[in-house]
């Protein structure tokens, strides 16, 4: 691997590997907190459309999103709250 101006890079070091191994953990479990707050919310607005009629623009649209927001959240290994 290069940088743009065609010096070769070290690789990293193990130091360097774990700290970003660190990071990342930390950002997912970040994402994984902010779909679980948006699955909340989401279940939220669902329960106060379930009394209207499927089928409206709105419901399905909140419902599609409930599902995508639960899909991804087992994707990256949790479960949704």
């Amino acid at each position: 691997m290069t940088e743009s101006y065609g010096a070769p890079l070290a690789p990293p070091t193990p130091a360097a590997a774990g700290k970003f191994a660190v990071q990342m953990d930390d950002a997912m479990a970040d994402a994984v907190q902010e779909l679980q707050t948006a699955y909340i919310n989401l279940e939220d607005l669902a329960s106060g459309i379930r009394a209207y009629p499927r089928g409206s623009e709105t419901s399905d649209e909140i419902l599609m999103n409930l599902e995508l927001v639960k899909n991804a959240i087992h994707l990256l290994g949790a479960v949704p709250p």
